[in-house]
């Protein structure tokens, strides 16, 4: 629990640091790139929430953890979107929709995260609280597309 905890931290630190090493690219070429993660990780919460729909009707945290490989699995594409998130450089004029945008990820990672933690705590109400976590990301996503150019 604790390696997760410091991977979320971690995590945080990427976002809100600035990037060293950042890979720029042109307005095109991060539109293109833009356009990719955002399928992912449409496709990811599009799944994560479809799952946790399904069993949350049941009402078992048992029934959670007979999932919690697809969570730790849906946990790491996150990550991977975040990842290619914090390397970019955008175009200066989707430096703030990009910002957005990343915390939004970070906050669906957090939630993934919750998620986990309540499972393997036999605990629903730490699961429970990840919805906040949920919250907070669509509303930077919202943010992000109210900002885009």
């Amino acid at each position: 629990m604790m390696r997760r905890r410091i991977a979320v931290l971690l995590a945080l630190i990427l976002v809100t640091l600035p990037v060293l090493q950042a890979q720029t690219f042109t307005e095109e070429e991060y539109k293109a790139f833009f356009t990719e993660l955002a399928k992912e990780t449409y496709v990811v919460m599009t799944e994560l929430g479809e799952l946790s729909q399904r069993l949350g009707k049941a009402g078992s945290i048992f029934l959670l953890k007979a999932h919690l490989k697809e969570y730790e699995g849906y946990r790491d594409r996150l990550l991977a979107v975040l990842r290619e998130l914090v390397v970019v450089e955008p175009p200066e004029k989707y430096k703030d929709f990009h910002r957005e945008f990343t915390l939004g990820i970070m906050y669906y990672y957090i939630a993934v995260e919750t998620v986990i933690e309540g499972i393997e705590k036999n605990s629903p109400v730490i699961v429970m609280l990840a919805s906040s976590f949920i919250l907070k990301g669509v509303d930077h996503i919202n943010n992000a597309t109210l900002l885009k150019p």
